[in-house]
């Protein structure tokens, strides 16, 4: 698994954090964007027991933190830039 999922899975079954099947549905939500098919499932799976406000709060947190940990680019073999932030790390 990867660390997006694992967090899915923590506030899924309340492992070390409050159990939160909205935070739950945000990291694997996270995970599936970023090719995870099986946290796609579990996401839909979290989402049965969960109500439209619920759902619409998980992508508005998710739609946050994408906006806050944008993916990186890459431009060549090793050099990466930020897709927002347009600088050479």
């Amino acid at each position: 698994l990867d660390a997006q999922s694992q967090l899915g899975f923590a506030y899924l079954l309340g492992d070390s954090v409050p159990r939160n099947f909205t935070m739950a549905y945000m990291w694997f939500n996270i995970a599936a964007s970023n090719g995870d098919m099986e946290a796609a499932k579990n996401r839909d799976s979290v989402a049965q027991a969960m109500n439209a406000d619920m759902i619409a709060e998980a992508q508005m947190l998710q739609n946050e933190w994408s906006q806050q940990h944008p993916k990186p680019t890459v431009i060549s073999g090793t050099a990466i830039r930020s897709r927002t932030e347009g600088t050479w790390r």
